[in-house]
């Protein structure tokens, strides 16, 4: 083989090398299914990671909600000399008139808070379920409720059950 011959054989390699590089400038459908897939079972564990923080930021809600209605209920209690029979009467300019809007309603369901009073109207209960079982917002209390107000259902719709606080999700307060 002559030099002409070698060089004109280089030359075409070099255009066909050239050619070749070029069409490679994508990802193949299998590169691109391995990196869907891997982005899917990240997405997926840290979803699930964050679930368990939502609960819990939920619990805290409602802790602070059941807290700031401890708070105007003692409000309408100094005014008044006695507790309001329901929640919604912390709303109202004629019953205790002490400056509550909107009553909070549960972060997850918007169901009421658990509430009633004695027959004395001088003592509550006030409860919510949380979602964290062991909760370390939870007041471990494992004094009866009953003397208060007989606990009936659940805490969720205005229904409460206390009296065995200290052993499952139940968050009371009372006075």
């Amino acid at each position: 083989m002559s030099n002409k011959n070698k060089k004109v054989e280089i030359t075409k390699f070099l255009k066909m090398f050239k050619l070749l590089k070029k069409k490679r400038g994508g990802f193949t459908l299998i590169e691109l299914l391995v990196v869907v897939a891997v982005i899917g079972i990240l997405a997926s564990v840290i979803l699930v990671g964050v679930a368990a923080f939502r609960g819990r930021a939920r619990d805290s809600r409602r802790i602070s909600d059941l807290r700031q209605l401890q708070n105007a209920l003692e409000l309408c209690f100094t005014r008044n000399g006695e507790y309001p029979a329901s929640l919604a009467d912390l709303t109202s300019a004629t019953v205790c008139n002490v400056g509550v809007t909107q009553i909070p309603v549960d972060p997850s369901d918007e169901s009421t808070y658990g509430y009633c009073r004695n027959a004395g109207n001088n003592r509550y209960v006030l409860g919510s379920v949380l979602e964290e079982n062991n909760s370390v917002h939870r007041d471990m209390i494992a004094t009866t409720f009953t003397s208060i107000c007989p606990p009936v259902g659940t805490v969720r719709n205005g229904t409460i059950t206390c009296q065995d606080a200290g052993a499952n999700n139940h968050y009371c307060l009372t006075i």
